[in-house]
């Protein structure tokens, strides 16, 4: 199964876990292959601050970024790079991935990503 085969599973997965936290309300998948979400108050919040964090350290361009920015959020540091990245920030982002129990793998934090940058204004 390939990556893109792959996505609507990984996506639904994080669905879930946002479900479960009381990030969205619900979601549903199209007959088109798309998805509508919608979002709670507290939720569009969180994607709407996480959004800006995803484009100030372009975690949305590289496969890898949104898992070493995860794990430099948890551990303080990943090779240097946590002196780019601001101290509260870091926190925000690793206290939602522990909020919605993402793990520190790159397939859910690449699909966390893409949720939050495509899914974020539907509230």
């Amino acid at each position: 199964m390939t990556m893109v085969e792959q996505l609507p599973a990984l996506h639904e997965t994080i669905f879930e876990m946002m479900l479960k936290a009381r990030w969205v309300k619900f979601y549903t998948f199209t007959d088109g292959g798309g998805c509508r979400l919608a979002w709670t108050t507290g939720g569009a919040q969180r994607a709407m601050i996480l959004k800006a964090i995803i484009l100030s350290y372009d975690l949305y361009d590289e496969d890898y970024a949104p898992v070493a920015f995860t794990i430099m959020s948890r551990s303080g540091d990943l090779n240097g790079m946590a002196e780019t990245a601001h101290p509260e920030l870091l926190a925000f982002w690793r206290d939602c991935c522990d909020e919605i129990g993402l793990k520190s793998l790159m397939d859910d934090c690449l699909a966390f990503v893409q949720i939050v940058c495509h899914f974020h204004q539907n509230t």
